[in-house]
């Protein structure tokens, strides 16, 4: 199986060097990064900047024309930032209030880049649209009290999907879990989906059968629809009892991934005649918020939650679910896709790791630590650059090794 790479129903694809929201141009963690080094104990990458972040969190970041955007906090506020990649300096800042109690951080929406504007949403559900060039208020929106929203257990954390001339927003509530506005007014379109909760991942739009279908979870649910009226198309139960719908759907032709932690394991289905059918389902697969990669026809990805002990980096079948190899390492780490080759960050110690993508056996290339300490984040790069975070800094390395 090939991951869907060309999306048919995208007007406008980020350029492949940008890193535009969660899952990157392709929307399945997969870089455009060539030539970087193999041997890392040799030539370790070489530190280009770094940022203090006062968050004490997890938040990700995006990055499209040369700026990186991040959401910060500093007392009651938020902060928005964008920072050139070149060096790091900040460009401009955006403050809002977003007094939630400290819980692993603050916001944790990752920012969504369209064009010239980018797109933000805290835990608290407040969701803003800023000018990505100056920082200056295009439009928001209160979840709870422009849209009658219902918090999800972890607070709002699912970023904004901007598609064509609309941003799609998960406020959940009994009205319906998703809304779809104009991106460049904020202007409600339309409501739909169910009644719920809202999940945590990226809403995606995706060809099925020829059909394009808007992706999103619920805290019981993964759900396909239609991307211009919100009616519902098909969906598929995910029940959770901590409503952590948070790995981002992988695409498969009219197949896909999707994954929870907490005994609630892992599934592949496909669309059939408009409608879901479950391929295979394990318990021993259960990814807590690490969307795994595909590459040379395997996955690979983390398992971090219940019943899934040990937590460790494995590679497995898209088509049975079978474990080829698994090794205990990599609690709450990320995965990344990259030149060929799997980089996978150990989420407690900060080690970053390439291995073969292989699934015979686990076989590492090189490592090293680039900041060490607890790493929950999503890495990414763009062009020669690694762009990654622990809870203290933000940081940028280059790859490409030179004696």
């Amino acid at each position: 199986m090939k991951p869907l790479l060309c999306l048919l129903v995208l007007a406008v694809l980020p350029a492949a060097a940008d890193w535009p929201h969660l899952s990157g141009p392709t929307l399945d963690f997969h870089a455009a990064a060539t030539a970087i080094g193999r041997d890392w104990k040799t030539f370790p990458p070489a530190l280009v900047w770094k940022t203090a972040l006062s968050d004490n969190g997890h938040a990700c970041a995006s990055c499209a024309k040369e700026t990186i955007f991040i959401v910060d906090h500093l007392g009651t506020n938020d902060i928005v930032r964008a920072l050139a990649l070149a060096d790091g300096k900040e460009s401009w800042r955006y403050a809002y209030p977003d007094t939630h109690t400290y819980y692993h951080g603050f916001a944790r929406a990752t920012p969504t880049v369209y064009r010239d504007r980018v797109y933000t949403v805290s835990r608290m559900g407040l969701a803003h649209c800023l000018d990505a060039t100056t920082g200056r208020l295009i439009w928001k929106i209160d979840f709870i009290k422009d849209l009658g929203g219902q918090a999800p257990n972890h607070g709002f954390t699912a970023p904004v999907g901007v598609w064509g001339d609309k941003a799609f927003l998960q406020p959940g509530g009994t009205n319906g879990n998703i809304v779809a506005v104009h991106q460049e007014t904020g202007k409600l379109l339309w409501r739909g989906g169910n009644s719920e909760k809202p999940g945590y991942s990226l809403p995606v739009i995706v060809p099925f059968e020829n059909t394009p279908t808007l992706l999103c979870y619920s805290a019981n649910a993964l759900m396909g629809l239609d991307p211009d009226t919100g009616s519902l198309l098909w969906t598929h139960p995910r029940t959770n009892s901590f409503g952590n719908n948070i790995v981002q759907p992988v695409i498969m032709g009219n197949r896909l991934f999707t994954g929870a932690s907490d005994h609630f394991g892992s599934t592949v289905i496909e669309i059939r005649g408009g409608r879901p059918h479950e391929v295979w389902e394990t318990k021993a697969i259960c990814p807590l918020f690490t969307t795994p990669v595909l590459v040379n026809g395997h996955f690979f990805g983390t398992s971090s939650g219940k019943p899934a002990k040990p937590e460790g980096l494995m590679c497995f079948d898209p088509d049975t679910g079978k474990i080829n190899w698994k090794i205990h390492a990599f609690e709450h780490g990320q995965v990344l896709a990259a030149d060929g080759v799997v980089l996978a960050l150990d989420g407690q110690k900060g080690d970053l790791v390439m291995i073969e993508p292989t699934a015979e056996a686990y076989r590492e290339i090189t490592r090293f630590t680039p900041l060490g300490g607890r790493s929950w984040a999503t890495f990414f790069t763009v062009g020669d650059r690694l762009i990654i975070r622990n809870q203290r800094e933000l940081a940028c390395f280059r790859l490409v090794n030179t004696p």
